[in-house]
């Protein structure tokens, strides 16, 4: 194992709490990944993988695994709802730079992984802060002590 943190709490179940789950715990460190729900799970319908998030993917080995259940993209064009007007017109210069794939799709690639690799999950619980190395649960207990906490909580939580 690496130097650095061997305790890690990540806060959200997310594509990007899976993730840095992931690469963590294969990187030897004990991580429990906290989420709000009763069972972890995709919120949403369907979102586009960029290069970055693709070669997130490809630095976990799970590249294949999502372009198999995603859809290449050539061209992503927006339109203004009411008149039509184009408002965004992203072309994508090489076959498969994005892809566009469902929630629950990537999910389960990366929750499986986590899962090989002794991520372990606790659900129901709403952290409501964190300090001294530990979270704060809206039910008033407290997590263990943990070196590093991520937040992967998503922009509009508390």
């Amino acid at each position: 194992m690496s130097s650095g943190p061997r305790q890690v709490a990540v806060v959200g179940a997310g594509p990007s709490g899976l993730a840095v789950a992931l690469l963590l715990a294969r990187q030897g460190r004990r991580v429990v990944v906290y989420e709000r729900f009763e069972a972890a799970g995709p919120v949403g319908a369907g979102f586009i993988l960029q290069p970055t998030g693709l070669a997130v993917l490809s630095v976990l080995g799970l590249e294949t695994q999502a372009r198999a259940l995603g859809q290449p993209l050539e061209r992503l064009i927006g339109r203004e709802a009411r008149r039509g007007q184009v408002v965004l017109d992203i072309g994508y210069d090489h076959p498969g730079e994005a892809l566009g794939m469902h929630r629950a799709a990537l999910f389960d690639i990366l929750h499986r992984a986590c899962v090989q690799a002794g991520v372990d999950f606790e659900t129901g619980r709403t952290v409501d802060g964190a300090g001294d190395g530990r979270l704060a649960f809206a039910d008033g207990s407290r997590s263990p002590v943990f070196d590093l906490v991520v937040d992967a909580s998503g922009a509009r939580s508390t």
